[in-house]
């Protein structure tokens, strides 16, 4: 893996935690992590985050949110300013890339004015 794509997955993760905390109060299913595990431990080696495994009482009396991808099993416990400055940034750059985009697409596909005329 090059290291632009390791930097691709890392800030995927990022976004993914950050999802977390504003959806989820924090609760993140492990099984969406997947072979991202290296990159979860790093953020807890940087001090940019902090988790922890739900108690397993807690992951039966949620199993109403098992859904496809399973019920949630590890919680943030910490997630740092660091982490907040850096996923909104990531999201506001993501957001220009997709909006550029859709514009880029729209300008093909919509006559110019001079052509209706």
């Amino acid at each position: 893996m090059t290291s632009e794509q390791e930097t691709h997955w890392r800030n995927n993760l990022l976004l993914y935690l950050e999802t977390c905390m504003v959806d989820h109060g924090g609760a993140f299913r492990w099984n969406k992590i997947g072979d991202d595990e290296i990159y979860l431990e790093e953020f807890n080696q940087e001090g940019l985050i902090s988790f922890e495994r739900l108690p397993s009482s807690l992951i039966e009396k949620h199993r109403y949110n098992l859904g496809p991808a399973g019920p949630f099993t590890h919680r943030l416990t910490y997630f740092s300013e660091k982490a907040w400055n850096l996923a909104v940034e990531l999201r506001r750059a993501r957001s220009e890339r997709l909006f550029n985009k859709l514009n880029a697409q729209l300008l093909k596909s919509t006559p110019r004015q001079e052509e209706q005329q």
